[in-house]
């Protein structure tokens, strides 16, 4: 029985993930103008193997980046914080805003696939 305390911090730092990166990207995108950059922020699907070792609970991230780099607790880093699946969003504050008042109800629809959505490789050749 003395295995379930590391297992219930883990299943918590997973649980709690998504909601930190929704929040933290704020105040990385409040760094980033106050020093001087135009930042993006950018909602991006995940890789199998990350959402993989996320027990398959999160199948995304949200992360502020400014031209190719990107913010990480405000500083600027060569790569996302974990590596870029198929699709990417790229939205300005007010984009995300709107995105947000959404997030409760988009997250309660089925994980679908859809043509139209912009592909990584695609936003990452701009």
């Amino acid at each position: 029985m003395r295995w379930r305390g590391p297992i219930l911090i883990v299943a918590i730092v997973i649980l709690t993930g998504c909601a930190v990166c929704r929040h933290r990207v704020l105040s990385d995108y409040a760094w980033a103008v106050e020093e001087g950059y135009q930042p993006e922020i950018v909602l991006y699907t995940t890789t199998p193997a990350t959402q993989a070792i996320a027990l398959w609970i999160w199948n995304g991230h949200i992360q502020v980046s400014v031209g190719d780099k990107w913010v990480s607790y405000g500083s600027l880093r060569d790569e996302p914080e974990y590596p870029l699946g198929t699709y990417c969003w790229r939205m300005n504050l007010d984009q995300y805003i709107e995105w947000l008042s959404d997030y409760k109800i988009l997250s309660k629809e089925p994980y679908i696939e859809r043509p139209e959505w912009p592909r990584c490789k695609k936003v990452d050749d701009r």
